[in-house]
This record gives structure tokens, C-alpha cells and sequence, in this order.
């Protein structure tokens, strides 16, 4: 990932603008983020400060944060220790963040793990949303229930390679 200015680089198929500023074959983002396996919550941190990690607090009021919280099922202390939170609310909380910040990419990594039948239905239809509103949202997962959410799906095993969907296009 290379910094540059206002947006990361992740890939870039298109020329670079200067040589310098991207690698070759890259594609370029404005706005991305990883839901990975392990959340990346900072069990230090609040909740607010894992939201907003990497942002200024600002940008969001506190109505919007709570929002955020409530749309992915999570009613627990705003500005108490991550650390108090189980594994599938770590989990929702790291989804809330993606979701907040409107990523036009989401690249989420087993995004239903650790949750409740509730609480996965919940997270599958927020990702859902996000890919109906134009994000781009690509999961690893062994769920079911995300696979048939799909509009296409890769599925590798044993180094063979099957699609279906629209990813064919």
C-alpha cells in the first residue's frame, strides 16, 4: 500500500501519474477497508477511538458513530475499553467502521465468523447494502448464508478454480 495524498494505492491498472507515486499495475481507491479475521479492534481503545481510528473526530458526530454501532446490532459503552467486548462484537464492530466510513472497497475476511444466526443475517445484509449502494465487497468465507448473498462467487479447492455469477463477465 503506498501512500499518496487523499487515497491509497492497492492496485492500479491504469498509468500512474508520476512514477514515482505508484507501482505499475495498480489499481487506484479513494476509499477501502479490510474487515480481517482478527477485526484489528485495539482492545485499549474505545469504541469511538476504534471507529474512528485514523480519522479526524470531527468529520463524525456522536449521533453518527452511535448510528454506526446500531446498525451492525451493537449496544455496549461508547467510550468503554474494546477489550470488554466478545469476539462477535469486535467483530460487528469492525464492519461498523467499514460501513461508516462509506468504503468504496470492503475486503472482508470470514466477515459472519464468531456471530450468533442473528447477528450474521444482520452483518450479510449491511454488506449487501454496501455492494447495492456501489461498493465493491469482496469476502473470504466458509458461510454459506454469504456465498448465496454473492452476486458472483470464486470458489478454489484443490487448486481447482470454479465461478459462477457474474463474476464470469
Amino acid at each position: 500500500i503506498h501512500p499518496r495524498h487523499d487515497r491509497r494505492t492497492i492496485l492500479n491498472t491504469q498509468h500512474p501519474t508520476t512514477p514515482h507515486d505508484q507501482p505499475p499495475n495498480s489499481i487506484t481507491a479513494t476509499r477501502k477497508l479490510l474487515t480481517p479475521y482478527d477485526t484489528a479492534i485495539i482492545p485499549e481503545l474505545s469504541c469511538e477511538d476504534n471507529l474512528t481510528l485514523g480519522l479526524s473526530r470531527k468529520q463524525y458526530s456522536k449521533e453518527e458513530l452511535l448510528h454506526s454501532l446500531g446498525e451492525v446490532g451493537l449496544d455496549v459503552p461508547f467510550d468503554g475499553p474494546a477489550a470488554i467486548l466478545s469476539g462477535g462484537e469486535q467483530q460487528r464492530l469492525a464492519i461498523a467502521r467499514a460501513l461508516l466510513r462509506g468504503a468504496a472497497y470492503v475486503f472482508a475476511d470470514e466477515p459472519t465468523a464468531s456471530l450468533d444466526p442473528t447477528n450474521r443475517d444482520q452483518v450479510i445484509a449491511l454488506l449487501r447494502r454496501a455492494a447495492d449502494g456501489g461498493a465493491l465487497v469482496l469476502a473470504a468465507t466458509h458461510d454459506a448464508a454469504v456465498i448465496a448473498a454473492a452476486d458472483s462467487t470464486l470458489r478454489i479447492n484443490d487448486r481447482q478454480v470454479t465461478v459462477s455469477g457474474s463474476a464470469r463477465d
